[in-house]
């Protein structure tokens, strides 16, 4: 075999980084996860913008759809927890070679002919899906010191908000001119293919090392490296998991899954809510869709800059989650109303801005708090996160059958996802993150982080 061979193999699988690249590079290692995150989130959302068509194709009924969505999110729970361990192995090929084997599933469900086969590769789908969500979200956590994390894990966040929007987007565009739900994986699976060459080409990870310190800001960089110099990198790596499972880490990743609860019941049951309750077609249900997905993906960047430029996250949590409760509030009072299109996108609209108000400083807090308590262990942290909001979603799939089918079934739902709003309010009490950003300028003239910064 020729050196350039073995040199084209090892940067294939050795992508680490011994340096902390240039602002250019930097931004374009983040734009390859975020990219990456999307794609997958497309492939795993597409199935709710064709669900009608599906079950009458397979012969599905709706209880078997609704554990689907169970079996296959209880799967991605697990899976998440196997993403931990991009601590120790790295997370770029995880990415990489993840992102071929969605794409090899998603376009095998054309293929199948009855309810079990399609079930059985759609739950393969999900347990890649959540070895996923730990790596990328680890990835941007990486390539963003702290003054940009909000926005970094905005578009970050913006990968199943953005899956979601093409999903929607696609169904909307293309269902009308190909009638069939085997068009829109065959879309998916195309996008999908795309993205694997340019993560296999372009992606790369900090080394160890280097991504085991917390940064502030990119001009700590130098000294970040200086430092390095004699330092043990082995030793954070000890007692992983009795470091991670903080009552902190636990119960934060607990409020924001139950926060979340409206947007996953978005992601899998909006289109059918709408076109069942409502009577509206499902190209405009999923036109309505589009709306939403993009207010919430405006709502996340737009948020995550201003909570990065004021430093603050703590604030944009409360007022998101007040803001939340409230629409919920006047989404069930609208059942049984008249509703236009017009009405029913302002109304979701809101949501979804209330949705990025508070999820991408959530994010940067989160990443944040794991910080504090060990930088080694990002993508384990994480990896508490992706499992418990799994399994909270498994327990809506169990739920909501039982629940649904009436007008009456879905208000008493949508009270559910609001007391989920609520009970998210007190867990940011106990994050790391300032109120003000007079407290959070003194704290890093300071040099200063404490692990519950107040």
């Amino acid at each position: 075999m020729s050196s350039n061979s073995v040199a084209g193999t090892k940067s294939f699988w050795n992508r680490n980084l011994d340096y902390y690249p240039e602002n250019r590079k930097r931004i374009w290692y983040l734009c390859v996860s975020v990219l990456v995150t999307i794609v997958l989130y497309y492939q795993y959302y597409v199935l709710a913008a064709v669900a009608p068509l599906v079950m009458e194709d397979l012969q599905m009924s709706i209880d078997w759809y609704a554990y689907l969505w169970v079996v296959a999110n209880g799967l991605g729970a697990i899976s998440s927890l196997i993403g931990g361990l991009a601590d120790k192995i790295g997370r770029a090929n995880f990415v990489v070679y993840g992102v071929l084997v969605s794409a090899i599933l998603t376009f095998s469900l054309i293929f199948t002919s009855s309810v079990m086969s399609f079930s059985i590769l759609f739950c393969m789908l999900g347990f890649v899906e959540g070895v996923l969500l730990v790596a990328t979200p680890a990835l941007v956590r990486d390539f963003s010191p702290r003054l940009g994390r909000a926005t970094a894990m905005a578009f970050w966040s913006i990968g199943p908000v953005g899956g979601s929007l093409l999903t929607t987007f696609f169904a909307n565009q293309t269902l009308p001119i190909y009638g069939t739900w085997e068009s829109q994986f065959i879309i998916c699976t195309i996008f999908g293919v795309i993205v694997f060459f340019i993560s296999l080409f372009g992606l790369k990870e900090l080394s160890p090392a280097i991504r085991n310190q917390i940064m502030v800001s990119v001009e700590e960089s130098a000294k970040v490296e200086a430092q390095l110099n004699g330092n043990d990198t082995e030793a954070p790596q000890k007692r992983t998991w009795t470091q991670m499972l903080s009552g902190r880490l636990i119960g934060s990743a607990f409020a924001i899954s139950v926060f979340l609860l409206l947007y996953y019941s978005a992601v899998g049951y909006f289109p059918l809510y709408l076109t069942t309750i409502y009577t509206f077609t499902l190209e405009q249900a999923n036109g309505m869709m589009t709306l939403f997905w993009l207010a919430e993906a405006v709502g996340l960047v737009t948020f995550g800059m201003i909570s990065d430029k004021l430093q603050v996250r703590k604030p944009f949590m409360i007022v998101g989650a007040i803001g939340m409760a409230v629409g919920i509030g006047f989404f069930i009072a609208n059942i049984g109303q008249p509703a236009t299109v017009l009405s029913m996108s302002l109304l979701l609209s809101f949501m979804a801005l209330m949705i990025g108000l508070t999820y991408a400083p959530w994010m940067a807090s989160y990443t944040e708090t794991v910080e504090d308590i060990n930088p080694s262990f990002v993508a384990t942290g994480v990896a508490i996160w992706g499992s418990l909001i799994r399994w909270v979603v498994v327990a809506q799939g169990l739920l909501m059958p039982h629940i649904i089918g009436t007008p009456e079934g879905w208000g008493t739902w949508w009270k559910i996802c609001m007391a989920g709003a609520i009970v998210f309010i007190p867990f940011v009490f106990g994050m790391s993150g300032y109120w003000t950003k007079k407290k959070a300028e003194e704290a890093r003239n300071a040099v200063v982080i404490p692990e519950n910064a107040g």
